[in-house]
């Protein structure tokens, strides 16, 4: 998969440009893209004004799931063990967004897809070296919260055109098991910034170059090449949340299987009862106590108890609540048919 943070072309409103960038990279097709406008994509012409995503939205056709004023340019989906929220979050524009929407969108997403790595892609990014201070502030201040509360990764943007990174930044510190990532990538193409500002953070100047993320298991790397294959600078993350349950090894599996059986089956032998004894009052026309006694195992039972131990237990609480439901059943089973016996036959 490619991510493409913005500034694809030059001028968004400058069809040839487009029609250029796609007949110029024919590799492209063999990839699944996932992009999002930049400033220059907001450009509609000559005129420096950021105006909208409009012209942007009629080359790409992404996912819409995202707010209703960013639909197409903001957007999610689940790729592997990574949730990659794409934010068309552009400061000073001519149609600005809504942020407290965008935010309130972006917890709900997080919150609705448990993932192990929260990746975000933005143009304009929360850090700087100087060039787009003013987009950058904006950006901290409006967003930086947010991808702290929500455990964000890496945060990734362009715009600055020059390798920058901030690493693992929570609440004013750095921090290994809460910070955020920020990384802004350099320019796949010809333009090439300076630096102003390096205090506090990694800063690499170059162009013609790319990045590589690595996702393998707990472990995220994340590599700076140039054309040549050439590596400039790398850095690993390590997983703020537990893997998916497809992760667990075959060994693990197996240990959970047996001893879920050994907890499940030590009840077997007392099944017997109340299947034995519901079938018996069905046989003799009761058929409220043998749908009271159908229902009892698996139902009135077994539910509450699924909902309950888990809480105390654990996976063990899943196990358990098998054979106490079993139990209770074969209980309920033996006091129905002896009340039967001493009332209903004698009389």
């Amino acid at each position: 998969m490619v991510l493409m943070t913005g500034d694809i072309v030059d001028r968004g409103g400058y069809s040839a440009q487009w029609n250029s960038l796609f007949a110029g990279l024919p590799a492209l097709e063999r990839y699944q893209q996932a992009t999002l406008p930049g400033n220059h994509e907001y450009y509609h012409d000559n005129d420096p004004s950021y105006i909208d995503a409009s012209i942007y939205n009629q080359f790409y056709n992404n996912p819409q799931n995202g707010p209703e004023d960013r639909l197409n340019s903001s957007y999610y989906f689940r790729y592997g063990d990574a949730l990659i929220i794409m934010l068309d979050i552009m400061p000073n524009t001519k149609n600005p967004y809504d942020l407290e929407a965008n935010k309130a969108w972006f917890k709900e997403v997080v919150q609705n897809n448990p993932s192990r790595w929260i990746i975000v892609g933005s143009h304009a990014g929360a850090i700087t070296a100087g060039i787009y201070a003013h987009d950058a502030k904006q950006i901290w201040n409006n967003w930086s919260e947010t991808f702290e509360e929500c455990q964000v990764d890496l945060a990734l943007s362009g715009h600055e055109h020059i390798y920058i990174r901030k690493d693992l930044w929570y609440q004013g510190e750095y921090n290994e098991e809460l910070g955020v990532t920020y990384l802004v990538g350099p320019a796949a193409g010809q333009k090439d910034y300076a630096a102003q500002n390096t205090e506090g953070l990694t800063v690499k100047r170059g162009n013609y170059r790319g990045q590589i993320v690595k996702l393998q298991g707990t472990k995220m790397t994340v590599s700076l090449y140039d054309t040549t294959g050439t590596e400039f600078a790398t850095f690993t993350l390590n997983a703020k949340r537990n893997g998916s349950p497809a992760e667990i090894t075959d060994e693990e599996l197996l240990n959970y299987s047996v001893d879920g059986m050994r907890i499940v089956m030590a009840t077997f032998p007392i099944i017997a009862f109340p299947i034995v004894i519901g079938n018996f009052f069905q046989s003799i026309g009761k058929a409220k106590k043998s749908i009271v006694l159908s229902l009892s195992r698996q139902v009135l039972f077994l539910i509450p108890l699924l909902l309950i131990l888990p809480n105390f237990l654990g996976i063990k609480g899943v196990w358990w609540s098998l054979p106490i439901s079993d139990v209770i059943a074969t209980i309920l089973s033996l006091i129905m048919i002896a009340r039967y016996y001493k009332y209903d036959v004698k009389s």
